[in-house]
């Protein structure tokens, strides 16, 4: 490290620099130029020499750039980029505001021996990444209204999310929806044949796969190529037995180019049922998918000290749900470490135990880590009881533990199915954009108005 007097036009602001930019008129920002003014600079600019990168002083460097000075004294030192971005963080925790998705940004993609070195402790951390954030059901119960004010093609503004009355499998209401932006996690559990025939005509079972291939298509376009694409959905009972439309529509989907990650299982145990030829549902499948490749997961899907294996009739009551994930990419966001404190929620497996490990504390890229247990793949979340009016709807912790498994804080959500907005009341809990698709405009009224309530705000229909 050494002093050097430096021209200012020949420093470059840190593009990922994480404090909120401030401006003439804002009140740190008058205070901050008064102290120039009255005393000078008294702390020098830090700079990497390797790019003339500014890591400390962006402010200070707005200031003198305002007050028409040329050159500065500025402490120079030569760091690698990774380093580089360690050091702002830690000279930048002293004052000034945090832009927290950029500063989550750059945590996320330091080193835990990095992370040490930034001055924030672990907990700290864990609460900036989003790990620590939980949400609360809203118990929203409405019927949706005869004479909805929303019409097909609106977009309503709901804070930082959108939500389009449009159909899901169109591509131009997909991107218009989207604006530009691409999704980092997608989460939806879709119509299931013959439901909501109002709204889709209720699709036939044996068109079902080609339907919402339809679907799948536009997510692949829209979804980031480290994005998760969720899927909650059961094949219904007809004529004492299950259809097949679902695994048809995952074969459809997995020969159409996307990789099937997991299934996961969410059990709901105690909610009512009124069929006397067939046992209690317990459970429903939510299906993982992948745009590319991130690490090839076996899943166990029965519990021998359950009695899954017996063969009693009595013994062989469904306990759980299936979820499915699929993904693009073959690195894709995947943040064990949001959830895994809740060990009894997930279990996933590895098929390659010695080049991967199964040990619950390993991370994406191969790394142990203490204290990090990998959650297991039985989701234990009661189902939304209250809701008797839309059977269908999941519970807003579903979509929750999703969003913090797959993204970080700023990050995008899409859900091509809202129906009365429970993804978009997650991602408003957890500080992510929820893109948010529903063909129903009395459902998209249900949507706008549950999140009014919850928020104390008010949504905004957008000029077309």
């Amino acid at each position: 490290m050494e002093i050097q007097r430096i021209p200012l036009d020949q420093i470059n602001p840190a593009k990922y620099n994480p404090r909120k930019d401030l401006k003439p008129g804002d009140a740190e920002y008058e205070k901050l130029k008064k102290s120039i003014d009255e005393f000078d600079l008294v702390e020098p600019l830090v700079m990497n020499k390797r790019g003339n990168v500014l890591i400390s002083g962006h402010q200070r460097l707005k200031i003198l750039l305002e007050r028409g000075d040329t050159e500065t004294e500025v402490s120079v030192v030569d760091l690698p980029p990774d380093r580089e971005r360690a050091l702002n963080i830690t000279l930048n925790k002293i004052a000034g505001q945090w832009d927290l998705p950029k500063l989550s940004e750059l945590l996320k993609n330091l080193d835990d021996d990095l992370k040490d070195i930034t001055g924030f402790d672990a907990e700290e951390i864990d609460e900036l990444l989003g790990f620590k954030e939980e949400v609360q059901e809203d118990n929203f119960d409405e019927e949706a209204p005869e004479q909805p004010i929303t019409k097909p093609g609106d977009i309503w503004l709901l804070g930082n999310h959108r939500l389009l009355c449009g159909d899901s499998t169109n591509i131009a209401d997909v991107e218009k929806l989207m604006n530009g932006e691409k999704a980092n996690c997608v989460i939806t559990s879709p119509p299931y044949a013959m439901q909501r025939k109002d709204d889709y005509g209720g699709i036939p079972a044996e068109e079902y796969p080609v339907w919402f291939f339809h679907v799948a298509s536009n997510v692949y376009r829209i979804l980031d190529d480290s994005g998760s694409f969720f899927v909650n959905i059961k094949e219904h009972v007809e004529g004492g037995q299950r259809s097949l439309y679902v695994m048809k529509t995952i074969i459809a989907l997995v020969e159409g180019g996307w990789r099937y990650v997991d299934q996961l299982i969410w059990t709901k145990p105690g909610l009512p049922g009124g069929w006397s030829n067939r046992l209690r549902n317990d459970f429903e499948p939510v299906h993982f998918f992948a745009k590319k490749e991130q690490i090839d997961w076996m899943v166990q899907l029965v519990d021998v000290d359950e009695g899954r294996l017996a063969t009693l009739p009595a013994d062989l009551v469904e306990m759980y749900e299936d979820i499915f994930h699929f993904t693009k990419a073959k690195k894709i966001k995947f943040k064990p470490r949001a959830v895994g404190k809740q060990s009894d929620l997930i279990r996933v497996y590895s098929k390659n135990n010695k080049s991967k490990g199964d040990s619950g504390n390993i991370s994406v890229s191969g790394k142990f880590k203490k204290g990090i247990a990998r959650p297991g793949n039985v989701l234990q979340i009661p189902g939304n009881q209250s809701s008797v009016k839309h059977s269908a709807a999941f519970p807003v912790k579903l979509p929750a533990f999703f969003i913090k498994l797959t993204t970080n804080v700023g990050d995008n959500v899409y859900e091509p199915f809202s129906g009365s907005g429970t993804t978009i009341m997650a991602a408003e809990q957890l500080g992510r954009n929820c893109y948010a698709m529903e063909l129903s405009p009395g459902y998209c009224d249900l949507a706008v108005k549950r999140w009014e309530q919850f928020t104390g705000e008010k949504a905004v229909r957008q000029e077309v």
